[in-house]
């Protein structure tokens, strides 16, 4: 945060083209902040599902594959 900060205030001292120079420097971190936040959601989806195939297989481990599904699945086809 310091080191945006230190940048924000040496932008000030640049003449006229210091307030485009500021929107451009805005509209960069803005960005930034974007792609970490979608990366973020990427990262919990994929974990998300990661976690739910892991409890899923844990459960078959556990309890045992469920009765009568094998044969539901031959008689469908």
């Amino acid at each position: 945060m310091h080191l945006i900060e230190i940048m924000w205030n040496g932008l000030g001292g640049m003449g006229s083209g210091t307030v485009v120079l500021k929107m451009c420097f805005m509209l960069f971190l803005v960005g930034l902040l974007w792609v970490a936040g979608e990366f973020a959601k990427h990262v919990v989806t994929v974990g998300s599902r990661l976690v739910t195939d892991a409890l899923r297989y844990l459960a078959v481990m556990v309890r045992g594959w469920p009765e009568g599904t094998e044969s539901k699945r031959s008689e469908d086809k």
